[in-house]
């Protein structure tokens, strides 16, 4: 594994880190507000290169609390993690950007008991 810390921005701090194996770029951890704190995390897929998951950071607490999950570049879930205990409680389901269901871990136990379909679509004559 190769990892190789970038500046960006030319300001004397590296906010990026890049982690390659066999000159394949794999994860990246990132300081997108000049913190000097990772709040993004980037992975790629080892055989298309393109982005399969971003991870962030929303308390600034150096823990991932929101996660985006994508196809053919295109966001197919998204998560969040809303009493913050590290473990994601919401999740949408997309397809074409087109929502698919909800789903709500409402007593924070890790299982999603609680599916809401998407609405269907109605007649409009």
């Amino acid at each position: 594994m190769k990892i190789i810390d970038e500046d960006l921005d030319s300001d004397g701090y590296k906010e990026t880190k890049s982690y390659y194996k066999n000159g394949v770029l794999l994860y990246q951890k990132k300081d997108t507000t000049g913190d000097k704190r990772v709040d993004t995390w980037v992975k790629y897929s080892e055989k298309t290169g393109k982005v399969e998951m971003m991870a962030f950071d929303r308390r600034n607490d150096g823990r991932a609390d929101t996660w985006q999950y994508f196809k053919n570049d295109v966001i197919y879930k998204r998560e969040w993690d809303r009493n913050f205990d590290g473990k994601p409680d919401l999740r949408i389901i997309e397809e074409d950007t087109r929502l698919l269901e909800k789903q709500y871990d409402n007593d924070f136990d890790g299982v999603f008991e609680k599916i809401i379909p998407a609405p269907k679509k109605r007649n409009t004559f």
